[in-house]
């Protein structure tokens, strides 16, 4: 106990400052997979053809409103870089939800074609992020997932 109040008492003296806690400064990163789009039958780029949606749900954990700028990183089949898009902005009110579908996702990425990649969401309050994908041919729909997405610590993320 006496060594704990010597170390704040010399952090004290000598003008250091305790690190700020983690919930007071972190900013965490969702990083969301999406698919978007209809893939001809005639083209191979790592995934079968037919018809992709995804339907981001972002809820506000938070009991403050908070707004993010958002980022797309698109992806491409061979070892090369995709490009990089401001994505939608979302202001969201404190516990309310939205949801970020393949319109707003193609449309930021100036599109309307077939895009895959990531979708990026930083911020320091707490969200719930789930990821709904569905996929289907001309017969319908095929497939569903839903997919709750955990956040990581972002080292050096700009929050514009």
């Amino acid at each position: 106990m006496r060594f704990v109040l010597h170390v704040a008492a010399v952090a004290m003296l000598t003008g250091l400052s305790p690190a700020p806690s983690p919930a007071q400064d972190t900013t965490v990163v969702y990083p969301v997979k999406f698919v978007c789009g209809a893939k001809a039958p005639k083209t191979w780029d790592a995934v079968f053809p037919g018809r992709y949606f995804t339907a981001i749900n972002i809820h506000n954990a938070s009991s403050d409103s908070i707004s993010i700028r958002t980022q797309i990183a698109s992806t491409q089949a061979a070892p090369i870089q995709g490009t990089v898009f401001n994505g939608p902005s979302i202001n969201l009110g404190r516990t309310r939800a939205l949801e970020i579908d393949c319109e707003e996702i193609l449309k930021s990425a100036h599109t309307d074609g077939f895009l895959k990649g990531f979708l990026i969401i930083p911020t320091r309050r707490p969200l719930d992020v789930v990821a709904v994908y569905t996929t289907g041919t001309e017969a319908g729909p095929s497939s569903i997932d839903v997919v709750t997405v955990a956040p990581r610590r972002a080292s050096k993320v700009e929050i514009p």
